[in-house]
């Protein structure tokens, strides 16, 4: 699997393989249409959207940017994500404090028209 040859703790591959090989960032490249990706940075913008296909991709390579560690990130979908991400993302919410925090909502969705877009598409996706 592709797990066997990726980082044993969470990080972005897309470094790991560009030590080795640079069919990852081609391959990165390619998917994403995106001439001038360099490193996760350049994609980063593509983690979190569920109805783009090219996200488990960016997602596989850049767990650590995508956030797949991090439970704050609230992404969708964590298809993709590494499991040395997840097991950190697991670890973390098991000591996590459950409350509501205002501040996250206003963060993760900058006005109230991308909030009402992204409840209408999760109503109708699952």
């Amino acid at each position: 699997t592709f797990e066997t040859w990726s980082s044993p703790t969470c990080s972005d591959d897309l470094d790991w393989w560009s030590n080795k090989t640079d069919a990852a960032l081609l391959a990165l490249r390619f998917e994403t249409d995106r001439r001038h990706v360099r490193s996760c940075k350049d994609v980063d913008d593509l983690c979190r959207d569920p109805r783009d296909v090219r996200t488990t991709l960016v997602r596989r390579l850049c767990s650590l940017t995508c956030g797949c560690n991090r439970y704050e990130r609230m992404l969708i979908t964590l298809d993709g994500c590494s499991s040395s991400c997840l097991d950190e993302r697991t670890k973390a919410m098991s000591i996590a404090d459950c409350t509501d925090d205002q501040r996250t909502g206003a963060a993760l969705f900058g006005n109230i028209n991308d909030a009402k877009t992204y409840f209408v598409y999760i109503t109708k996706t699952y």
